[in-house]
């Protein structure tokens, strides 16, 4: 734990940020800087100093507003060209942008039609991999364990526990998502579909959990390799020993608490 007694606290790290930086070149020169942001939660306020160069994309409104019109929706221009709904987003051109679009292709962001969505799947893994903007917006408005309740893997989850665990003895590690009402149901189902043991690290209860994983998710970023496709699979990350103290710090310190539950064998 000696990394948190280092010289990164928010003024030496906003220091750090040279003029015109961006985000990406930032996190490239001093990865350990960025991820003790994270940590300290001033991400908010590093990103006001990367605004002046993100806003000097590479993309111009032009190049933005073609790609658009090749999609017939938001939904799918979001998923599948979202540096351009980006562009079009903080420059307040998405609603013209948008204008050939059907409006009812628009707003998926129905409890029937999300719930519409959730039928088509047998396994909630596939329904988040597969189609991520109904599951999170399932999540956002707490009808996901409802909406789930017909798949075979019975997840159904409230979504306030994330959790971090790893094949023993090697350094793939998996940060998931799940509850505290399923305890490590979901860890055990993951780890025999890929025929591996687990070891859990830490359970936590979590505000915003979906949030919380992602971030993590997005700041952890090499993948292994050598697992098979299977449900959950591109949740795995190889960790080094800092790593996994500093998620572990953070779940059970900086933005929840650890689960105390049955033992985890």
């Amino acid at each position: 734990m000696a990394k948190y007694n280092s010289k990164w606290n928010r003024d030496t790290i906003l220091e750090d940020i040279r003029d015109g930086e961006s985000q990406a070149e930032f996190r490239k020169r001093n990865e350990t800087a960025w991820k003790r942001g994270v940590m300290l939660e001033i991400k908010e306020d590093m990103q006001k100093l990367f605004t002046k160069k993100m806003r000097k994309s590479r993309y111009s409104t032009e190049d933005a507003m073609i790609e658009a019109l090749k999609y017939d929706s938001r939904t799918e221009f979001h998923d599948k060209a979202r540096w351009a709904y980006k562009v079009l987003d903080s420059r307040d051109l998405l609603a013209s942008a948008c204008t050939h679009m059907p409006k009812h292709k628009t707003n998926i962001n129905t409890v029937e039609i999300v719930t519409n969505k959730a039928k088509k799947y047998t396994r909630s893994g596939d329904f988040k991999h597969n189609d991520g903007t109904a599951y999170r917006y399932a999540i956002k408005h707490n009808i996901l364990h409802t909406i789930c309740e017909h798949m075979v893997d019975g997840e159904g989850t409230d979504a306030d526990m994330v959790y971090l665990w790893r094949i023993p003895n090697t350094n793939i590690y998996k940060i998931g998502l799940s509850s505290v009402r399923l305890d490590d149901e979901r860890i055990k189902r993951v780890a025999s579909a890929m025929g591996v043991d687990y070891e859990v690290i830490t359970m936590c209860e979590v505000k915003n959990a979906f949030e919380v994983e992602t971030e993590l998710h997005n700041t952890y970023q090499i993948v292994p390799t050598t697992l098979p496709k299977k449900d959950g699979h591109t949740e795995f990350r190889i960790l080094t020993t800092s790593d996994v103290n500093e998620i572990t710090y953070y779940l059970e310190n900086v933005v929840g608490k650890k689960v105390t539950t049955k033992l985890h064998q």
